[in-house]
């Protein structure tokens, strides 16, 4: 049997901080690695 894991919730502060991070330059590469998070995760 396969376990799924929780769904994650970000906060609001999360969310604009990695969106001001993207609009100063940073890749979604990047951030995705930096933070170990899935691609589906930065949805525009």
């Amino acid at each position: 049997m396969i376990t799924k894991l929780p769904k994650q919730i970000f906060t609001y502060e999360f969310k604009n901080q990695m969106a001001q991070r993207y609009l100063n330059g940073k890749t979604k590469a990047a951030i995705l690695k930096e933070y170990d998070l899935k691609p589906s995760v930065f949805v525009n």
